[in-house]
């Protein structure tokens, strides 16, 4: 769970001038590079996916390989607060 709130962090602290530009830029699954990143001990690898969908924005981690760590949230991004 920490991971998943550090990771919701970072995407809040890039995601408002990105969003200006276009979320569909973000969009995708994205990977960590192992010798270009700091370490993750246990898990050695993570991956992001991220979806949007009309006002719903899913991320889902993977925290390692075969016995991974999954984590998915699912946001509104309608400009309310939640």
């Amino acid at each position: 769970m920490k991971h998943l709130l550090l990771t919701i962090l970072f995407l809040i602290s890039i995601i408002g001038g990105l969003f200006a530009q276009s979320a569909t830029d973000l969009q995708g699954d994205w990977e960590l590079i192992p010798h270009q990143s700091s370490n993750i001990a246990l898990y050695r690898t993570m991956s992001l996916s991220i979806a949007i969908d009309g006002e719903n924005l899913t991320l889902t981690q993977k925290w390692g390989g075969k016995r991974s760590l999954d984590e998915t949230i699912e946001l509104k991004i309608n400009g309310k607060a939640h």
